[in-house]
């Protein structure tokens, strides 16, 4: 003989409804504020200061028509050396620290 399980009763239709308790979502601390957005501060681009620099040497070199992609390429040079922070002022035209 197997044993059979009774079903569970069935509510009765006058019976108030069970009320489910209600349960908060679990608090992961005071609410932050997100940070304020960065400021970009604009300054001369890297063309700008090879710009600069190439015109820098031209002067330097006395002026000489002809080595404009010579002073180009060796203001980029020293302008690829330079920090990315821009704490490092461009060289000074005439050589000086």
């Amino acid at each position: 003989m197997v044993a059979r399980h009774a079903p569970p009763p069935r509510p009765r239709a006058d019976a108030p409804a069970a009320e489910v308790p209600v349960v908060p979502a679990p608090s992961t601390g005071p609410a932050e504020a997100p940070p304020p957005p960065r400021e970009l501060i604009e300054g001369p681009t890297r063309d700008d200061l090879v710009r600069r620099r190439a015109y820098d040497l031209y002067q330097r070199n006395g002026q000489v028509d002809g080595r404009a992609l010579d002073d180009w390429l060796a203001a980029e040079a020293e302008i690829g050396r330079m920090p990315l922070d821009g704490t490092a002022p461009l060289p000074a035209a005439d050589g000086a620290p």
